[in-house]
């Protein structure tokens, strides 16, 4: 079977038969991106499945180096088709292939798999910091997940950016780029070391909000709920700090913040999972930011 790689656009109806062959090299280089240091040393990630391809083929077509999908399926599935034929118009390389190829590069892909240059990713350099805005920061996340709910959330709550701070988990794991359902995509996601998204806050004027349920003696929680009905909270920009999963954040980290939040319990749970704590915590904060705005515009038309 053949494994030509087609260009599309005035070929656009050119017939390619599909790919048969799982152990072809062309193949095993798309299945090597599961590990992060081939992912490191070629600069480039998985996108799988049809929510994070299409996205992909939205909002970033320049970076997409290959996309390859199960030609039957595409014959069935409107998602996948309509897909391809996007992908198609905006001449990006697409490969037909048999199902037990598609399965050879990855078994969570639902029949159509993206390869993506690190290009897509944008760094702190790029991001646009004013007062009404608002940052996800993640210490030392693990569960790719939580990771890529928090990214999600902080899509869906118009986060001006996601810093996944110290040793995290890596966002280009296909398991995180899945959970983003996209996300990734759509907003700012990078990585700093503790010492220098510090610095980054200071640069960016960004009031800092530890996410902690104990706090530290220099830093005693307050209530989300209290904090959220400070007339002072748009004043600048903020960031919410979500720490590690099972150790959340250390004392030197919370001290080093504006202040710290919780989440109110009124049952007997202990704590939330980050990935739930995020999603109040930033909607909370999104909601008061977005209300004082509109208030605000409407206060100076008056």
């Amino acid at each position: 079977m053949s494994e030509k790689t087609v260009k599309y656009g005035a070929s656009a109806n050119s017939y390619v038969e599909p790919a048969d062959n799982p152990r072809s090299r062309r193949i095993k280089h798309v299945s090597d991106l599961f590990s992060r240091k081939i992912r490191r040393e070629m600069k480039r990630f998985l996108a799988e499945g049809p929510q994070c391809v299409r996205e992909a083929v939205k909002y970033c077509p320049g970076d997409i180096l290959d996309i390859y999908y199960d030609a039957r399926l595409a014959e069935t599935s409107e998602t996948i088709g309509e897909i391809i034929a996007t992908a198609k118009r905006k001449n990006i390389y697409v490969h037909p292939a048999t199902g037990r190829v598609i399965k050879a590069m990855s078994t969570d892909c639902q029949g159509i798999i993206a390869v993506v240059s690190f290009s897509a990713l944008k760094n702190a350099a790029k991001v646009s910091i004013s007062r009404d805005s608002l940052v996800a920061a993640c210490w030392e996340i693990r569960d790719p997940g939580n990771a890529g709910t928090v990214v999600r959330t902080a899509d869906a709550t118009g986060c001006a950016a996601v810093v996944f701070v110290g040793n995290c988990v890596d966002f280009t794991s296909a398991k995180v780029v899945r959970s983003t359902a996209g996300s990734l995509f759509h907003l700012p996601v990078f990585r700093l070391s503790e010492e220098e998204f510090f610095d980054w806050i200071g640069e960016n004027d960004i009031k800092v909000f530890a996410a902690d349920v104990y706090g530290t003696a220099k830093n005693r929680p307050k209530m989300l709920t209290e904090i959220v009905s400070q007339p002072d909270l748009t004043d600048s920009a903020c960031a919410a700090l979500f720490g590690n999963e099972a150790r959340g954040l250390p004392e030197e980290t919370i001290d080093k913040c504006d202040m710290t939040l919780t989440v109110p319990i009124y049952g007997s749970a202990e704590s939330l999972n980050v990935a739930v704590s995020s999603a109040i915590t930033l909607y909370q904060l999104a909601t008061v930011k977005h209300e004082n705005g509109r208030a605000a515009k409407r206060h100076e038309k008056t």
